[in-house]
């Protein structure tokens, strides 16, 4: 649960081993309620902004588009595309098998009302200079679609690392045409890697801002303590079973 009467994020921290930390934002839908949306994009933007000014990170923006089929969305991609700049690639769960085509039995078992097996994640990468992307950033996080991948080596390395981890495992056509590759992570997959599997699945970048419908929230991941930054804005940790921090709006 998101808010309470106190107006508060509760965000899930997450158990990563050193020298990463995460936290989960979670959200009540896709697209973020008009009541969530502000204290959501404070504390998203408070970290974005901490990462690119005192960590001097290049933030790099990508968008899985098929995840949200909201008219507002559609309407205000539409508008802005041309000047956002898009360039089409795939993203890629590292920690899970590779994408393979649908198989004519999956057809088959298919039950009216069913939907098959999502078969890809396309992300377009937001190829605009900074303040297009920051444009970007802040217009399409109402809307569940935003990937924001924080660097110190600039995006051009980011996607090559990227795509020398997530390229290779690829066999068929259908998945290896495309000329870049992005990590694909939610919150479940990361409390069981080692901190080995975080550096390698983030292939080099510091921070990952990831709206995940898997986790319905929002993903961050960072190689700094996020707890300094959350304390920063009121926030405070309650230890238990499952610790949250308490981030008043």
């Amino acid at each position: 649960m998101l808010r309470e009467q106190t107006d508060a994020v509760l965000a899930k921290a997450g158990k990563l081993p050193p020298p990463w930390d995460a936290i989960l934002l979670p959200v009540c839908a896709f697209p973020i309620p008009k009541a969530e949306v502000s204290l959501v994009t404070a504390v998203v933007e408070s970290i974005a902004s901490e990462a690119i000014n005192s960590l001097h990170l290049s933030p790099e923006i990508f968008l899985q588009v098929e995840q949200s089929d909201d008219p507002g969305f559609r309407k205000l991609y539409a508008g802005r595309a041309a000047k956002w700049m898009p360039e089409l690639g795939l993203g890629i769960w590292p920690d899970r098998e590779p994408p393979v085509c649908w198989k004519a039995e999956e057809f088959m078992k298919l039950r009216p009302g069913e939907k098959l097996r999502s078969l890809m994640h396309q992300v377009l990468w937001i190829s605009g200079p900074r303040e297009v992307k920051a444009e970007a950033s802040a217009a399409m996080l109402p809307f569940g679609p935003l990937l924001e991948i924080m660097t110190p080596d600039g995006g051009a390395t980011f996607l090559e690392r990227a795509t020398s981890l997530l390229l290779p495992p690829l066999t068929d056509r259908t998945f290896t045409c495309y000329p870049f590759y992005v990590p694909l992570l939610e919150f479940g997959s990361l409390a069981r890697a080692t901190s080995e599997q975080v550096e390698t699945w983030l292939c080099g970048a510091s921070l990952y801002i990831r709206e995940s419908f898997e986790d319905t929230g929002i993903l961050i991941v960072s190689r700094e303590p996020l707890g300094p930054l959350l304390e920063g804005l009121g926030g405070r940790l309650e230890a238990g079973a499952e610790p949250v921090w308490r981030i008043p709006g």
